[in-house]
């Protein structure tokens, strides 16, 4: 039997009677794992705390995201990253990291998330971890810093929501990325994401929730990676059991449970 694999959510954003709805009385998601994507301090020991209640349930990410970045002043920024060398051992993965063009528009911003996007990548080589990428309207400036500090792992993470044209996803997966899809393909709409899909093997691809969609009002849908895998078996015409399995296979290449 297939694992349900959800490759990128943030489930500590969600209260505890939520994530005992979500881990425990959902039938959709008790077996389901959980790749999450870290954000500041408070969310990593969020992680932490919920990990050892719900063990080998889900896979640990911490990172300094791009919008915390923003949030923080010079102090606050040092103090966490100062934090986040000491529990980076503990986790999974490294990230969320990246550079976001959407939410910093001046220089300064820029400058700011390109400095921590190599210190993140530094981190994840200095730990033999896999990152989580964050990354939004750069993708050129993210692949040449990429390509200029090599990873130390033959598989070196996960862009997660991706949204950008077929050429900048083959260099990824060139570097050692898989590319994650979410709920975005389910829109249909949306030519440009589903024209995309179909010109990538499925053994580059993830698919995830990015849930929850709204961190202000959290709402957990237990349905939507089966739904997510559907419409992509749909793209690719093979069963939605071909792509969850796939998509299972894909994961455990990252040897996120050690």
């Amino acid at each position: 039997m297939n694992r349900v694999w959800d490759a990128h959510c943030h489930l500590s954003f969600f209260s505890d009677q939520q994530l005992s709805e979500i881990l425990q009385n959902s039938p959709s998601a008790q077996e389901t794992r959980f790749v999450q994507g870290g954000y500041n301090p408070k969310d990593w020991h969020r992680q932490l705390d919920i990990s050892q209640r719900y063990p080998q349930r889900m896979a640990l990410c911490f990172g300094l995201h791009p919008w915390a970045l923003q949030k923080m002043n010079v102090h606050q920024r040092e103090e966490a990253w100062n934090e986040l060398t000491h529990l980076a051992s503990k986790a999974a993965l490294i990230g969320e990291t990246g550079i976001d063009h959407w939410v910093a528009k001046e220089k300064a911003s820029q400058d700011l998330q390109f400095e921590f996007f190599k210190r993140h990548l530094q981190l994840a080589n200095s730990l033999n971890k896999p990152l989580v990428l964050h990354i939004v309207r750069a993708h050129d400036l993210c692949i040449k810093i990429l390509r200029e500090t090599p990873l130390s792992l033959p598989w070196a993470g996960i862009v997660h929501s991706y949204t950008g044209n077929l050429e900048w996803a083959q260099k990824y997966i060139n570097i050692g990325f898989f590319i994650s899809i979410g709920p975005r393909l389910l829109k249909k709409s949306d030519r440009l994401i589903r024209n995309l899909i179909a010109s990538i093997d499925l053994k580059h691809l993830l698919i995830e929730s990015d849930a929850p969609a709204d961190p202000q009002n959290p709402v957990w849908d237990p349905g939507i990676i089966c739904s997510i895998a559907e419409t992509l078996g749909r793209i690719k015409k093979v069963s939605t059991e071909s792509v969850m399995a796939q998509n299972q296979q894909n994961i455990e290449t990252l040897n996120l449970f050690g």
